[in-house]
């Protein structure tokens, strides 16, 4: 409610002709920032070293938004009507170390909710949600179920 409320006095803020309050999407510019907080969890560790490196930096991504409009984003649920529209084979991977960003929950979630009767989970063992961006083994694993998946569902 805090950062609803943070966010509602931004907007009118605003709208009466107050300047954007930009933020990071990522709340630490650095590793050394991150750890000077206290904040020792695996994704936001991760995070830094994907979208504030070379690794996953891109030039339009400067890691900046305007608060006043990330209210939306606070009640998304990635996953409404899955229990309805979510009739499609499916097929979840998500490694096996939970962060706080919840993709080990997520995985779960989807897999229970998803309507699909050709459902399968895949939990990558000791791979983290940024492993599967671009670590090979871990995403050498996901692609070994992966892709037979495919072929069987799409045809290929």
């Amino acid at each position: 409610m805090k950062t609803l409320e943070l966010i509602a006095r931004q907007r009118t803020a605003e709208a009466r002709g107050t300047d954007p309050l930009i933020v990071g999407y990522i709340p630490f510019a650095s590793q050394a920032e991150r750890e000077q907080a206290g904040v020792s969890d695996i994704d936001l560790e991760q995070a830094i070293d994907y979208y504030l490196t070379p690794r996953g930096q891109k030039p339009g991504s400067p890691n900046k938004l305007r608060l006043s409009s990330t209210g939306a984003a606070l009640g998304w649920d990635a996953f409404h009507l899955a229990e309805v529209l979510l009739t499609q084979p499916l097929h979840v991977v998500f490694g096996s170390v939970p962060g706080a960003f919840g993709s080990y929950s997520d995985g779960q979630d989807l897999f229970r909710r998803a309507r699909s009767a050709h459902k399968t989970m895949q939990i990558v063992p000791d791979a983290s949600h940024y492993d599967l961006y671009d670590q090979p083994e871990a995403t050498g694993q996901a692609l070994a179920q992966l892709v037979p998946f495919f072929k069987k569902h799409l045809g290929a």
